[in-house]
């Protein structure tokens, strides 16, 4: 009974691993990815990141989609107190029967950030808003009202006004752009960023670097 148990646990742990490498991104494909956002940018083409069908939105007159990316994490940072363990130091012996401590020092707790998941949900782009729907979160956040974004390899950080805390959202690993020239292109972060950018062309400080 128990080597079943173990061979069970085995092949579970293999089949997960399987999953983790099909869902990676092919290298080569990442780096064409950047390389065909790129040219874009460069040909002042629209990026488009159509990665599945969207919920139903009232659109505005002019409005279109640009991005729909579904399995996106919302995720804040988050103030959390930690205890830092005390050291009893070191004790030398000066003489017989007596010794000198150093170096003890008290515990204590400090205020760390750590980034928390708050919601998983579908992260949309049209030409006037970024709107990421949750089952317990809907932001819906005006490109005009952008203040910074930077891209990391894991996720996408978002400054805007009327929050003093920004946003993280990371894209699901498996996407891949359905729809449109870049069909089957991986989506990394640094590109939706210059999606956004070039949709954000009222706002320059968010423009692509030329």
């Amino acid at each position: 009974m128990e080597t079943l148990v173990i061979v069970a646990a085995v092949v579970a742990v293999v089949c997960f691993s399987l999953r983790q490498v099909a869902a990676a991104p092919d290298p080569s494909r990442v780096e064409a990815a950047f390389d065909w956002a790129r040219q874009l940018c460069e040909h002042g083409t629209q990026i488009e990141l159509l990665c599945g069908s969207g919920p139903s939105l009232n659109l505005g007159r002019d409005e279109h989609l640009l991005a729909i990316l579904p399995g996106t994490q919302l995720m804040e940072g988050r103030a959390v107190r930690k205890y830092i363990a005390g050291s009893h130091g070191v004790s030398i012996r000066l003489a017989k029967g007596v010794s000198f401590r150093v170096g003890a020092t008290a515990g204590h707790s400090e205020s760390q950030q750590e980034l928390r998941r708050i919601d998983t949900g579908m992260l949309i782009l049209t030409n006037e808003r970024l709107i990421f729907s949750g089952s317990v979160r809907t932001n819906e956040i005006p490109l005009g009202s952008l203040l910074e974004m930077e891209a990391y390899t894991d996720a996408l950080k978002i400054s805007r006004t009327r929050k003093a805390k920004p946003e993280f959202y990371v894209l699901d690993p498996s996407l891949r752009v359905q729809r449109g020239p870049g069909a089957g292109m991986p989506v990394r972060h640094d590109v939706l960023r210059m999606a956004i950018a070039q949709a954000s062309t009222s706002n320059a400080a968010l423009l692509p670097a030329q």
